[in-house]
């Protein structure tokens, strides 16, 4: 195989060869995302099964989250014959090839990749006063570590939000109106694609969200739910949320009412005090699965394959023969016995 690492192009080719021993079809190859398939190339009269990415569709076709030391970064994804979620059933064995890209780290590389997460603060006027607004993510329950690189949770987890004023001098109080989740970093697009909704009109709208204080009530709110994941790739999401201060002779109404049927209208209706936010990515911890190590295949020569197949016939022939010369034996002493 053949791994091309350029500035705006990352590539893998594989010998052709490899997938028909392995009774791969070029139509079930795959990156991680299905919708990037991959391709038949020659190159120097040897035919290739290639799948390439630039720095626009990385994250679309499933690349997997850089993995960063002092050093290098490096990118990586897989060329999967993994079936697609349409199927009812597989005879084929999955064959992965995972292919990495190392870059040093002091070096400008056009792949957007998230290292950190972005984060959109707004900044709210209201009664001739301004405060900006912020969110974090936390790596527990105590809201005193935010984390500062992307965050990677595994399923079921709790997320741990924090929604607040920055340099909070204690005027405004913050309610967050409503909270979702989609796999844009456009809060606007994330209305359109997927998306799971947390918070609506003040109130929890995920059966795993729980307010850790009175949505209203502070200049923060904080908020956990389970982790989890959209069913398509990518495996990352963005949060977004829509939040509204008030002064602090509107304290009690700024508090969100939940469990009734009636709807706060003045949300919808009013604009002032109101701004967007968003964070992300966050992205989910994916259990290691069995992958097929192509070194180790490319490595194995057909001949020891042969003679290993030879010798289990070897095998097989000894243990047959003794078992007849068992019954052999049984049958003789049998004979014998009867004679006496």
């Amino acid at each position: 195989m053949e791994v091309i690492c350029e500035m705006d192009l990352f590539k893998v080719m594989v010998v052709k060869e490899f997938f028909d021993y392995n009774n791969v079809s070029l139509s079930m190859l795959h990156l991680l995302n299905m919708n990037c398939t991959a391709i038949e190339e020659e190159l120097n009269g040897i035919l290739y099964y290639t799948a390439a990415m630039n720095n626009e569709n990385y994250t679309m076709c499933g690349g997997l989250t850089p993995q960063v030391n002092k050093t290098h970064i490096v990118y990586a994804n897989v060329l999967s014959s993994g079936v697609w979620p349409t199927a009812v059933i597989v005879r084929q064995r999955q064959v992965d090839v995972t292919f990495h890209c190392v870059y040093p780290y002091d070096r400008t590389v056009s792949f957007p990749i998230a290292i950190r997460p972005s984060k959109s603060d707004s900044l709210i006027r209201m009664n001739q006063k301004e405060a900006t607004v912020g969110i974090d993510i936390y790596k527990d329950g105590t809201y005193k570590e935010p984390y500062t690189t992307v965050p990677i949770l595994k399923l079921q987890s709790r997320v741990y939000i924090q929604i607040g004023i920055l340099e909070d001098d204690g005027f405004f109080r913050v309610r967050v109106i409503d909270c979702w989740a989609s796999q844009s970093d456009d809060p606007k697009a994330g209305l359109v694609g997927p998306n799971q909704t947390l918070v609506s009109d003040g109130c929890k709208a995920d059966p795993t969200l729980t307010f850790h204080n009175t949505n209203g009530r502070d200049g923060f709110v904080q908020l956990s739910f389970e982790m989890f994941r959209f069913v398509v790739y990518p495996f990352e999401w963005y949060m977004h949320c829509r939040v509204r201060l008030c002064v602090p002779a509107s304290e009690d109404a700024c508090v969100a009412i939940c469990h009734t049927k009636r709807r706060d209208q003045r949300d919808a209706s009013e604009s002032e005090g109101q701004g967007l936010l968003s964070y992300g990515p966050i992205k989910v911890k994916m259990p290691e699965e069995q992958r097929l190590n192509l070194l180790l295949v490319a490595a194995f020569p057909a001949g020891a394959v042969v003679l290993i197949i030879v010798f289990i016939f070897i095998l097989i022939a000894i243990a047959k023969a003794t078992n007849k010369r068992a019954s052999q034996l049984t049958m003789k002493i049998k004979s014998f016995r009867n004679v006496a």
